[in-house]
């Protein structure tokens, strides 16, 4: 396989992915770190048959050579993997789930994953590299990809203790020794990368800032290809058009530009943050840092994945007892909205003064929101473009004296507050905070 065929296709991926794993197996000097990292991958795949039995194999192997009074994290690790009975015919370490909106997975081996960096109490989304801390330069092997993609030089890592099948590490400019704060620079080549990859089905990148979830303070993205459909991307939301709000709050851009000037914000402001990248799109959650908030003991971490929608339990109780609303109650908890907490807004040009006429709606789709704007006397309104009721289109309706009618059902909404002035529809509309320059209307999205 050529140096970059590894992302032509989801076969070719996985095809490297496996053999990497064969390759790093078939060590004359396997250590209990490399197994591991090779089992948690592995139970993704229990059924490529011969591949498991060469794993078995090797387990017995390192057993007889390893010191059972071992104490280091990776010896105990092995060693409770060492006496796990695994029935790779009934195979019952791996659990998918769909609780409503969530995806859920059982994954039993992320009960022995130990405590570490991105459980710590940090509150700085910027410290200084560290090179006597754990990071991906003391990596000798196992490196699944190095190479160049668009200029630059990047490495692809395993995920010792992975969420979900393929998913990677990938560090840019390793030997640069870049702490885990994003610049505009890295920013705008992810997502050029998540779009020059968006042929990879269901391809996409996450970032979990310094106390958001990240387990090294060494600049890394987590890459995932050919999984289900992430729950946040769901047509559902009101961010994708739906009318079903999120729980966790969330800004949507279409383009680097304009989702770097929150991200510069964030950073400016010391907010920690999460983001996913998928091509065309950057989702960012402004969030509280990693144990300034409800313990969340069900879920294994709580970074990009899970503000996602991705949830992965180690405990089978805990997994029975999860409902939609546990879900919803830890994203919004874990969550914060800029304005109330910071003072930042995010203001951005929606409309030419122009173009917004008295009497008549005009329609906006800005950072994946469908906006009605509407001038009523001398004073500017914006709220969602979609009824709560059916999702009827808001700006093709009528306004008369700041109230505007759904072409669909009839329902009424006052512009001004989004209270429901008439029904079918009983809940009320978004509305969004407007400044005026002299030539354009702002929206602060939040």
């Amino acid at each position: 396989m050529e140096n970059n065929e590894i992302f032509s296709s989801v076969t070719n991926f996985h095809t490297a992915f496996i053999n990497g794993l064969d390759k790093i197996l078939s060590s004359e000097d396997l250590k209990p770190a490399s197994f591991n990292l090779v089992f948690g991958n592995a139970i993704y795949h229990h059924q490529e048959r011969e591949f498991l039995e060469r794993l078995e194999s090797a387990k017995a192997k390192l057993a007889a050579a390893i010191d059972p009074n071992s104490t280091d994290d990776d010896s105990v690790i092995f060693l409770k993997l060492k006496d796990m009975k695994l029935d790779w015919q009934n195979w019952t370490m791996l659990e998918d789930r769909k609780i409503n909106s969530w995806n859920v997975q059982l994954n039993k081996f992320r009960v022995l994953k130990p405590r570490g960096f991105s459980d710590l109490l940090i509150t700085q989304v910027h410290l200084p590299f560290n090179g006597n801390d754990f990071n991906f330069n003391k990596i000798s092997d196992p490196t699944l990809w190095s190479g160049e993609i668009i200029g630059r030089k990047v490495s692809l890592y395993y995920n010792k203790f992975p969420n979900k099948d393929l998913q990677t590490l990938l560090v840019l400019d390793p030997d640069q020794n870049k702490e885990q704060f994003l610049t505009e620079e890295d920013h705008n080549f992810v997502f050029e990368m998540t779009s020059s990859l968006s042929r990879l089905y269901n391809v996409s990148f996450g970032y979990n800032s310094l106390g958001a979830s990240a387990s090294i303070n060494h600049l890394h993205f987590h890459l995932m290809i050919g999984i289900e459909k992430l729950p946040v991307a769901e047509d559902e939301w009101l961010h994708n058009g739906g009318s079903k709000t999120y729980p966790a709050n969330i800004y949507v851009f279409n383009n680097p530009e304009e989702s770097w000037k929150l991200i510069d914000k964030l950073n400016q402001k010391n907010v920690a943050y999460n983001i996913l990248y998928l091509p065309g799109k950057v989702f960012i959650f402004p969030r509280k840092f990693m144990g300034t908030y409800k313990a969340v003991p069900w879920s294994t971490s709580f970074g990009w994945l899970q503000f996602s929608g991705n949830f992965t339990v180690y405990d089978e109780d805990a997994v029975n007892r999860l409902t939609e609303d546990i879900i919803n109650e830890a994203l919004q908890d874990a969550s914060i909205k800029l304005e109330e907490q910071t003072g930042m807004g995010t203001y951005i040009t929606i409309a030419k003064l122009e173009d917004v006429k008295e009497g008549k709606p005009h329609c906006v789709d800005v950072e994946g929101k469908s906006l009605a704007v509407f001038k009523v006397g001398d004073e500017y309104f914006a709220t969602t473009g979609i009824c709560t009721h059916a999702g009827g289109p808001l700006c093709q309706g009528e306004i008369v004296n700041g109230v505007v009618t759904c072409p669909w059902h009839g329902s009424q909404f006052d512009v001004k507050n989004g209270k429901v002035e008439r029904g079918p529809a009983k809940d009320p509309i978004k509305t969004y905070k407007l400044r005026k320059t002299d030539t354009t209307l702002e929206a602060d999205l939040v």
